[in-house]
C-alpha cells in the first residue's frame, strides 16, 4: 500500500553538499518504486556523512546488504524514524522519489550498472540446486498479472492461456513469479486443461530475500509491468518486459531500453490491447535462447 505521508520537522534537502551532514531519505509510493529510486542510494551513501535509509519491511534484509554504508530501519505505522537512530542527529531529510530530480537530470546521469542489490548468495545457491533439478534447459522466472484496479491491473496483465506459445517452446523449464492470490489455483488450472507446466513455490514469492536469489539463480525472466520487473533489473539479471501500449511513464513510450535498468529489454504492444504481436516476439525470442547450448 501507498506509504502513508509522514509528518516533519526536519528541513528537506535541497540538493546543496552533504559533506559533514547526515540525511534521512524516505520511502515512497509501491515497493517497486522503492527498489527503483534504491539506485540512487549508493550515490547519497557517498555524498554524505550519514545516510538513514527507511524502506518498506520486505526491504530492509535486501537494502541492509546492498547499501552497507548506510542504516536502514523498516518503516513505522506513524513513520517515526526510531529513537536510536533520531538521537544521533539528523541534518535533513528527503523523499526516496524526489532524488532523481537533482541526481538524474539527463540520460547521461543513469549509470549503466550491472546491478545494485545484492541477494543472499547462500539462498542463491539452494534455488541453483532446486532448479537444477527440473532437468536441463534454460530456467524462466514468469510473472502474467501486475498491479490492482486503481494501478491499472487489467492493462498490465495477460491471462495465462495466452502464454501458451511461450510456455510450450521447447527445452524451458517455468517457474512462477506470480505474487497473487490465487496465481497457484491458476498454474494448476493451466497444467489440467493444456498441460503446460509452471512450477510455483510459494515460499520464493512471500520473502523478497527468497525472491532475489531465485531471480539470481533463473536464467531469464519474462513478466508482465510488476514488481519483479524491479527486483530483476535491480539485480543486473537479465528481465524482458510485456508492456502494455501507454505504458507507465518509468518505461517511457519508445525503444527497447529502461535507463534504470540496463538488463531489462521491453516488448511494446504495437496498439492498444495487442498482446498478439508482443507474445509472439518473446517466445521467437525465448526459442533461441533454448536453443543455444547451456554454458
Amino acid at each position: 500500500s501507498a506509504a502513508a505521508k509522514f509528518a516533519s520537522t526536519l528541513p528537506q534537502w535541497d540538493g546543496t553538499p552533504l559533506a559533514g551532514r547526515s540525511i534521512s531519505i524516505r520511502r515512497e509510493q509501491g515497493v517497486g518504486d522503492e527498489i527503483m529510486f534504491s539506485s540512487m542510494f549508493p550515490q547519497m551513501v557517498g555524498m554524505a556523512r550519514e545516510c538513514v535509509i527507511e524502506c518498506e519491511r520486505r526491504l530492509v534484509g535486501i537494502f541492509a546488504r546492498s547499501f552497507p554504508g548506510a542504516t536502514v530501519y523498516p518503516t513505522a505505522d506513524d513513520r517515526r524514524v526510531p529513537d536510536h537512530i533520531a538521537s544521533r542527529g539528523i541534518d535533513v531529510e528527503v523523499a526516496a522519489g524526489s532524488l532523481p530530480q537533482f541526481l538524474r537530470r539527463r540520460i547521461a546521469d543513469f549509470p549503466a550498472h550491472r546491478g545494485y542489490l545484492k541477494a543472499d548468495p547462500q539462498r542463491v545457491d539452494r534455488w541453483r540446486e532446486r532448479l537444477s533439478q527440473l532437468g536441463p534447459g534454460p530456467k524462466i522466472g514468469v510473472s502474467w498479472s501486475g498491479g490492482v484496479r486503481k494501478t491499472r491491473q487489467p492493462l498490465r496483465s495477460i491471462p495465462l492461456e495466452r502464454w501458451l506459445p511461450i510456455l510450450r517452446v521447447p527445452g524451458a523449464r517455468f517457474v512462477s513469479l506470480q505474487y497473487t492470490r490465487d496465481a497457484a489455483a491458476e498454474v494448476a488450472t493451466l497444467s489440467a486443461q493444456h498441460g503446460a507446466r509452471i512450477e510455483h513455490w510459494a515460499e520464493a514469492i512471500e520473502d523478497f530475500e527468497e525472491t532475489a536469489a531465485l531471480l539470481c539463480a533463473l536464467d531469464q525472466v519474462i513478466s508482465v509491468c510488476t514488481a519483479a520487473i524491479h527486483l530483476g533489473g535491480a539485480l543486473g539479471r537479465p528481465v524482458w518486459v510485456m508492456a502494455p501500449y501507454s505504458p507507465e511513464w518509468r518505461y517511457g513510450f519508445s525503444g527497447d531500453k529502461m535507463p534504470w535498468y540496463p538488463s531489462v529489454k521491453i516488448y511494446r504492444q504495437p496498439a492498444f490491447g495487442d498482446w498478439e504481436p508482443v507474445i509472439s516476439s518473446v517466445a521467437a525470442e525465448l526459442e533461441r535462447l533454448a536453443g543455444r547450448p547451456a554454458g
